[in-house]
């Protein structure tokens, strides 16, 4: 319960809360000297509420009541700012046999004496071997390793901090692995120290079923809008994979259950929520047939980029080491929770709507003709987007009913 002293508990922080963080207390009377319990659990003076403040973590460390978003340099009431609502991101990590060292291993191209100055995986034997173009030695993981390592850092820097109860989050942060089957190991959300335990948890192994990884996100994302009071929460996956679905890809049905995820309308809400499906091929072993693959799941998740290397243009994320999966991940979260026009604060600036990417974006007229019948969003209104219908104009020899 809230007032045992939890076993695992250290000094100043021995009240275990119900949902088994360690905190100084929850109540006011697990304080002394007049101190009261603040909204992060700690015991603080009732005048130590900040004057000044640069960020949340200010004014959520003090004792400042329901003035805990920091706005223009001042603790403001959350009645009176912008709450933050960060959005889901659900990862779907392949968790396949070619995950494991014995498909190669991936050069972080980090120096290293020995195995001993690696970061150690969480599965597999690191190497330190001498890497030839460098003329030193690097540290090596296998697919996986590397996999969680960079995920476990991407957990850290946008899941949020123990220090403020995780009250600092930019992004909600779901897991789900998938071999022959699928399955969510922690569901939307959870704090980074659950998600990493997860990861530690389980190993490569079996085969690889777009399908079924799908279908379980589906499901997943399904229970997590039915479950959440926000219903327009931002919501995207992020899909990793080293490998083509077993099914094959001419026959796997993932691109059409990718497409139902943009066009997904949660229950009871008759609104189109566009959950974007960021696509992820890692490892240098994915075939031109496999890469052709991930872009066709990439246009369906309408998260196609254009990255052209030696020749061959990609429309998915690609990486090959550690570093490009970090590069990868940090560019979707950016991508993930940049603010839309939706009426909340999806980057969690303390302002709804502000520098909203949709503008500028084309968009359908449903009772325009030819031209008319698209057009451009030019201002957000109400959490809204405004669709400005094309002009019509006189008809010319282009294809085009150019008169509407």
């Amino acid at each position: 319960s809230n007032q045992t002293t939890g076993s695992t508990c250290g000094a100043g922080r021995s009240i275990c809360r119900a949902d088994g963080l360690c905190v100084e207390c929850t109540t006011n009377a697990h304080c002394q000297n007049g101190q009261i319990c603040n909204s992060i659990n700690r015991c603080a003076n009732s005048a130590s509420c900040p004057s000044t403040c640069s960020s949340d973590a200010d004014c959520l460390k003090g004792n400042c009541g329901t003035r805990t978003r920091c706005l223009s340099g001042k603790c403001s009431d959350v009645s009176t700012a912008a709450q933050c609502q960060p959005p889901n991101l659900l990862v779907i990590l392949d968790k396949s046999c070619s995950m494991g060292p014995g498909y190669g291993m991936v050069d972080s191209f980090a120096a290293c004496a020995g195995t001993s100055s690696c970061v150690q995986g969480t599965r597999h034997t690191v190497q330190c071997n001498y890497n030839s173009s460098l003329g030193f030695k690097t540290c090596r993981y296998s697919r996986w390793d590397t996999a969680v390592i960079a995920l476990k850092d991407v957990f850290k820097d946008f899941g949020g901090t123990k220090d403020l109860n995780y009250l600092d989050r930019k992004v909600r942060f779901g897991l789900e692995m998938f071999d022959s089957n699928a399955s969510i190991k922690a569901p939307i959300f959870k704090d980074p120290w659950e998600l990493n335990a997860k990861l530690d948890a389980f190993g490569p192994g079996g085969g690889t079923n777009y399908e079924r990884a799908f279908s379980t996100a589906r499901s997943h994302i399904n229970t997590t809008y039915t479950n959440d009071p926000v219903k327009r929460r931002k919501t995207a996956v992020l899909f990793i994979t080293d490998g083509a679905p077993n099914e094959g890809c001419a026959w796997s049905r993932s691109p059409s259950q990718v497409d139902q995820l943009y066009n997904y309308k949660p229950p009871g809400i008759n609104e189109i929520r566009k959950i974007k499906s960021y696509i992820v091929g890692f490892g240098n072993s994915l075939r031109a047939t496999e890469k052709a693959c991930l872009d066709t799941l990439a246009k369906a998740g309408r998260t196609e980029i254009k990255l052209c290397k030696t020749g061959s243009c990609l429309k998915h994320y690609a990486a090959n080491n550690a570093a490009g999966l970090r590069d990868a991940f940090i560019d979707i979260i950016n991508n993930a929770t940049a603010e839309e026009c939706d009426g909340l604060d999806n980057d969690c600036n303390g302002q709804i709507d502000d520098n909203v990417t949709d503008i500028g974006r084309s968009c359908a007229i449903p009772q325009g003709k030819g031209v008319c019948g698209t057009g451009t969003i030019t201002a957000c209104n109400g959490g809204k987007p405004l669709c400005t219908a094309n002009t019509a104009t006189a008809e010319s020899c282009n294809g085009l009913d150019d008169d509407c």
